[in-house]
């Protein structure tokens, strides 16, 4: 009978989950719009993340081509951006703390 070889790279049934946390906050009111909740699978959040990416890179692609060729350039489509980017930023702190808690007690 054959033994599996050892490996230090852990399979994904290991990884943590995403750690909770809040993000879109009202400017006026500072509540938080959006949540990561606590049982969000890792590698599901960071996919989503990597989508979210791709977006903003479209977005500011469209945006530039606009600029360049002297179109209008809508408050909304920025705040698009500014959201996309947000999510995705809070996506992968959430995996970074995550992961920086899991190397401590694994």
């Amino acid at each position: 009978m054959s033994h599996p070889k050892n490996s230090k790279t852990p399979l994904a049934a290991q990884l943590p989950l995403l750690r909770p946390m809040d993000f879109g906050a009202h400017e006026f009111e500072g509540d938080a719009v959006f949540r990561i909740n606590a049982d969000v699978n890792f590698m599901d959040g960071l996919t989503l993340a990597a989508g979210l990416t791709e977006g903003i890179h479209q977005l500011t692609h469209r945006l530039a081509l606009a600029a360049s060729l002297g179109e209008d350039i809508r408050v909304n489509e920025l705040r698009a951006l500014a959201f996309l980017a947000d999510a995705a930023n809070t996506l992968n702190r959430s995996a970074q703390v995550a992961l920086e808690k899991w190397e401590v007690q694994p």
